[in-house]
């Protein structure tokens, strides 16, 4: 499936002109790296160029992230103390440290925000029912 993509990317080429149209670079996809050669991939995957593949690819996705967000609610509910709503005690095997989680909430920022919603909804429950701090 490469090499068919290859062809089918190898059609468009760039000249760059200087000012009395002598070419300076042709540049093709042979000359660009494999990272914009995923872009591209990705880009034809978005806008649903390879057909049937094309939806199968994203199904699969899709079902991904759903175990995912429902194996994450179950955890959630395994862990939470009865009769109670509030985040769940750190488990001893939990090593990573706040400092790792401040990482990723600076390199993923909607995690960030999402990670201080909780916090705050935590805080605001954690008001009206002093037991569950």
């Amino acid at each position: 499936m490469e090499c068919l993509l290859k062809i089918r990317m190898v059609v468009q080429q760039v000249d760059y002109l200087d000012q009395y149209t002598q070419v300076l670079t042709q540049l093709d996809w042979t000359d660009v790296a494999i990272l914009m050669d995923l872009r591209q991939v990705f880009m034809r995957l978005h806008q649903g160029e390879y057909g049937r593949a094309n939806w199968w690819i994203l199904l699969i996705g899709c079902a991904i992230f759903l175990v995912a967000n429902v194996a994450s609610i179950v955890a959630y509910l395994k862990r939470k103390p009865t009769g109670r709503r509030v985040i769940p005690a750190k488990p001893e095997s939990f090593k990573v440290g706040i400092i790792v989680i401040g990482l990723i909430a600076v390199v993923f920022p909607m995690f960030g925000l999402s990670l201080l919603l909780v916090i705050l909804i935590q805080v605001f429950l954690s008001a009206f029912n002093p037991q569950d701090i």
